[in-house]
């Protein structure tokens, strides 16, 4: 079973090789050493990783987006110009 596991064959495979049925009598031998915790250990260890790395990815994507909507309606706004009498004025552009 636990070779079957190693291999990554999918467990309804793993099942039919070996002749059990049920899931219950299939998790009875497939007993977890310590070699296949550390290899769990790793692979979460690496999902969270990259699951951080892809986060820091898409916040810097919204950051540039948000960051160029600001520049452009300040471009906007710094095309507003206010007359001394304080009424405002659009210039063409």
């Amino acid at each position: 079973m636990g070779n079957l596991e190693r291999a990554g064959v999918p467990r309804s495979a793993a099942m039919k090789m070996v002749g059990h049925k049920t899931q219950s009598i299939y998790s009875r031998y497939a007993i977890a050493d310590e070699g296949m915790l550390k290899d769990a250990a790793l692979k979460l260890a690496r999902l969270h990783d990259a699951d951080e790395s892809w986060r820091r990815s898409v916040d810097s994507i919204k950051f540039e987006r948000t960051r160029k909507v600001v520049e452009k309606q300040a471009r906007k706004w710094s095309s507003i110009e206010t007359a001394e009498s304080g009424s405002c004025l659009i210039s063409a552009g």
